[in-house]
């Protein structure tokens, strides 16, 4: 694979990653009625994860239309599934802020640690493990019907948030219209380094 690819087609994956999003949400849905919360605890993670990249995907398309994005540094964290929760984290405190239900800049340290639990959490539901003092646990353990329950309503919440951000904002920006600086400025009126 290259590590370049054309800004057009890199901006067209945000649709890709939304509706894979969905679809693994579906997914989760029918383990989560058959009573599987540990691997609907893992889908919901994973699914996730691609509003992750739906918003990591957004926040570099105009780099990449201005030749600027850092490949290997967009490459790396595309591939990361802790960098990918992140930046969904990002984005959903940028949109708190946007709409006033927050006046918090966005905590990149807290939303790191948050991100670093989530992944622990999530490689927990599905497998086995060992912990000093307590012997091995299976998933199924560790997964309760009441957290696999609250993940899909914050997961539901994440999806509208991004559907509600590609409807009104991703699908009808100009991309060609921003300038590298206008972007960096932005980036850093809101704490952020540009991607």
């Amino acid at each position: 694979m290259t590590n370049e690819i054309p800004p057009e087609v890199l901006h067209s994956g945000r649709v890709k990653a939304l509706d894979n999003s969905k679809r693994l949400r579906r997914d989760a849905g029918i383990l989560f009625r058959a009573g599987s919360f540990a691997s609907t605890f893992f889908l919901v993670q994973i699914s996730t994860e691609e509003l992750g990249k739906y918003s990591l995907i957004v926040s570099s398309s105009n780099s990449a239309l201005h030749g600027s994005l850092d490949w290997k540094r967009f490459w790396k964290r595309f591939r990361s599934h802790k960098n990918k929760t992140e930046v969904l984290l990002s984005l959903e405190d940028l949109y708190n802020v946007i709409n006033k239900a927050s006046n918090n800049l966005i905590n990149t340290d807290e939303n790191r640690d948050y991100a670093s639990l989530q992944d622990e959490v999530k490689m927990k539901s599905l497998y086995s493990d060992y912990t000093e003092g307590h012997g091995f646990s299976a998933p199924s353990s560790l997964i309760s019907e009441e957290v696999c329950s609250l993940a899909i309503q914050l997961l539901d919440t994440r999806i509208e948030m991004v559907e509600k951000f590609e409807d009104e904002v991703a699908s009808k920006m100009a991309w060609e219209k921003f300038s590298p600086a206008t972007i960096a400025h932005w980036y850093q009126s809101i704490g952020m380094t540009t991607p």
